[in-house]
């Protein structure tokens, strides 16, 4: 186990210590996202080998450079960058380390609030902390260059009118990162999650990828390209509360360990990269698609 955590650099302490606060307070699939998330949506911040080799066999993308915050989405002083649904503001920290212009929303005051502390720091070229349930988004039409919405649309109530929304919000050449979790892993979790975790202001809406892809289409969107990724995470959080329901012999911690042991061992083997390149299209945590607007006439 401890050679295990050397080589996760201390992620598995973040998931203990997470898991630990879930247990007091209860699953928030919102929280849930922002740790799954960081694995499969550019947010390792570390870029050295180590992190690089956890991120590729744990379904993550380690960052290669700085301003990068997703590949082939790199961020310039030029941009006005906005995150919806910020979270920890990882998104906001790369794009205004980048000297960017950035925008985060969140519905949460307190994480507004912690990450406007956090872009204290930063050298943005601007920044704003907005608290909103963005119905509307409070940002004016064609202003931002760079529009991310990571596992953020399963959670409001009209997506479709939420995707018309980012459509207006971006600038005529303005590039998307948008997220939702994957329909496939979505099923697994609700055979052992509690009822909660499907009611606001968790998960009120599951995506088939043929489905959300329409969306897509129909808000605005051309999609150039589309990622499915985080196997590893989908089975973490399925033996995370598999574990967790009663009469269960064991815990969360020691099922979830042994999974971590086991993909480990795993990915030493033979053929690893192209099963598990099969394994993220057949149960991905996340569909992840980057687009861009559809030219106005």
């Amino acid at each position: 186990m401890e050679q295990a955590e050397r080589r996760l650099g201390g992620k598995l302490k973040d998931i203990r210590d997470f898991i630990d606060d879930l247990y007091k307070n209860g699953i928030d699939a919102k929280r849930v996202d922002a740790l799954a998330g960081a694995t499969c949506l550019g947010e390792l911040r570390s870029r050295g080998p180590a992190s690089r080799a956890w991120a590729q066999s744990y379904g993550g993308y380690a960052m290669k450079t700085s301003e990068t915050i997703f590949p082939g989405i790199d961020v310039t002083s030029t941009d006005t960058v906005i995150d919806l649904g910020c979270g920890q503001g990882r998104v906001c920290e790369i794009a205004g380390s980048a000297g960017a212009v950035v925008i985060a929303i969140d519905l949460k005051e307190d994480a507004v609030r912690d990450v406007t502390d956090r872009m204290r720091n930063v050298p943005a070229r601007g920044f704003r902390g907005i608290v909103s349930s963005c119905n509307p988004i409070p940002v004016r039409s064609s202003t931002c260059t760079v529009i991310v919405a990571q596992e953020v649309i399963e959670h409001v109530e009209n997506p479709r009118a939420f995707l018309r929304e980012m459509v207006r919000i971006g600038t005529p050449d303005a590039r998307y990162v948008i997220s939702v979790p994957d329909s496939v892993s979505e099923t697994i979790m609700g055979i052992v999650s509690s009822p909660s975790y499907f009611q606001p202001p968790n998960h009120i809406h599951v995506f088939k990828r043929d489905e959300f892809q329409a969306m897509l289409d129909d808000a605005g969107f051309i999609i150039e390209h589309a990622t499915f990724g985080g196997f590893f995470w989908s089975l973490w959080w399925f033996f995370h509360q598999s574990a967790a329901l009663p009469g269960s012999p064991v815990t969360s911690e020691e099922l979830t360990s042994a999974w971590q042991q086991t993909w480990d061992l795993f990915c030493r083997t033979p053929k690893i990269v192209e099963v598990r390149n099969a394994l993220d299209v057949a149960i991905p945590k996340s569909q992840i698609y980057i687009c861009r607007k559809v030219a106005e006439k």
